[in-house]
């Protein structure tokens, strides 16, 4: 016999108004869609807080989806409980393979767009480095790895942070400070 659509579901109903503001009041992550100037979704992860019935959610100054509702203010949201997709995982883990694969059946036949920085962006040439911040192993410090960023025009790193071990001098090392002296008895 086939199951029905109501018992593979078991018993569901929606939530209560308490439930509801339960679950609000936790302030966890909201998933925001918006449309781009060009109709296009553009989808981020912001925080929220739930006061007197009203979500509130402040972006950061550059935030670009605070510039797309403020010019169009049609909105979705998904306010999650937050659960664990368990261990080791994170959602890359779990849906990148998914969402590459109907990616690629949704673009099969469209050509490549040739990409442009927005209007304020400029690349930046930024050294690699190990994990933990280290300089590369000495082979690879021969040749350094540069790869591009991408950054605001105002707000560019200086050189020193974009490429710590190629434009700085040698570092002064300073004495160690003396020993504390202890309190008189």
């Amino acid at each position: 016999m086939a199951e029905s659509k109501e018992t593979w579901r078991g018993k569901v109903r929606g939530m209560t108004p308490d439930e509801v503001e339960s679950l609000l009041e936790l302030g966890v992550n909201m998933y925001l869609a918006c449309l781009t100037p060009d109709g296009s979704p553009y989808i981020t992860v912001c925080w929220h807080e739930w006061r007197d019935g009203y979500f509130w959610v402040i972006p950061r100054q550059h935030s670009r989806w605070a510039e797309y509702l403020a010019s169009d203010p049609r909105v979705s949201f998904v306010v999650e409980q937050p659960k664990t997709l368990g261990k080791n995982q994170t959602g890359s883990v779990v849906a990148l393979p998914i969402w590459i694969g109907y990616m690629e059946k949704v673009l099969k036949d469209m050509p490549e767009a040739p990409r442009s920085a927005p209007d304020g962006v400029v690349t930046a040439q930024v050294q690699l480095l190990a994990p933990g911040g280290e300089g590369l192993s000495a082979p690879q410090a021969a040749e350094p790895k540069l790869v591009p960023e991408y950054f605001y025009q105002e707000s560019v790193p200086p050189p020193e942070v974009l490429r710590p071990l190629l434009d700085l001098p040698a570092p002064v090392v300073a004495p160690p400070p003396p020993p504390p002296t202890p309190p008189p008895a």
